[in-house]
């Protein structure tokens, strides 16, 4: 390593809690948006919004707002078993950039996909609504099985799987 590339990133395993961070967001989302049913209408992706009004944000805030308790609580259960290790592994801006990015990418395939399937008949994918911080949580196990390809996962705590296994048979699933 250059003396001049340790300039530019001092710290870059510096671990600041984004994946906390995170998980405080969703929460708070979550219960403002109990309390104020406009609020995920607003942030929710839904391809009218996009086309009609323009309401762009909606690829990056979607990931914010969740369906119901079970639709959080796994969610962040996700982000507390591996989002901490890849961001104490990658760094903490990695971290954050990798989430948001996955997450704003899954968002734009998830806008052509309706797009196209409205498009070629099925009119009801116009009223398709998006949520959630799955497509974020994808990349978050993605990650750590690559990151970790040797650790041990134990499923129901009796199973041990390797986490680049768990991870495949979690996407099958």
């Amino acid at each position: 390593m250059s003396f001049s590339s340790k300039l530019r990133k001092p710290f870059r395993y510096e671990f600041r809690n984004v994946s906390l961070w995170l998980i405080l967001i969703n929460i708070v989302i979550y219960f403002l948006s109990l309390l104020v049913p406009l609020i995920k209408p607003a942030l929710s992706l839904n391809i009218v919004n996009i086309i009609k009004n323009h309401m762009y944000w909606q690829f990056f805030t979607y990931m914010f707002v969740h369906a119901n308790f079970e639709h959080i609580f796994f969610n962040m259960l996700g982000i507390f078993f591996f989002g901490f290790s890849v961001e104490k592994a990658i760094g903490s801006k990695e971290f954050l950039l990798l989430y948001l990015l996955a997450g704003i990418f899954c968002g734009i395939v998830s806008f052509v996909s309706y797009y196209i399937s409205a498009s070629v008949g099925n009119i009801m994918a116009y009223f398709y609504t998006l949520l959630g911080a799955s497509g974020a949580i994808y990349a978050l196990l993605l990650s750590y099985a690559v990151v970790f390809p040797r650790n041990v996962i134990f499923v129901f705590g009796i199973l041990p799987l390797p986490a680049p296994i768990l991870i495949i048979v979690y996407a099958i699933i």
